[in-house]
């Protein structure tokens, strides 16, 4: 083999070690949640219970079809603030 084909190896290489690496030694793989229980509830049955509500309490559907919207600015703040705009949204 020449030479110039054993530098066209040598990132793939590094990307399988590295990718081996990260298999073997990543303790944790799960992202959790820094404010649960602050901004949103902590629990999961209570908060899968309050976005049902926030969709249940929506008087009338929106006017528009789905194809005409283009962007929605809606409030980002704790649930109990804002989450019943988000999901009317």
């Amino acid at each position: 083999m020449k030479v110039e084909n054993h530098k066209k190896l040598i990132p793939i290489v590094f990307i399988v070690i590295l990718s081996f690496c990260y298999l073997v030694f990543a303790e944790d793989k799960i992202k959790y949640p820094n404010v649960s229980g602050q901004f949103y509830p902590g629990n999961k049955n209570s908060l899968s219970r309050q976005i049902d509500d926030f969709f249940k309490n929506i008087e009338q559907e929106p006017a528009l079809e789905e194809k005409d919207i283009l962007a929605i600015i809606a409030p980002h703040a704790g649930y109990t603030y804002s989450g019943q705009v988000a999901a009317y949204a």
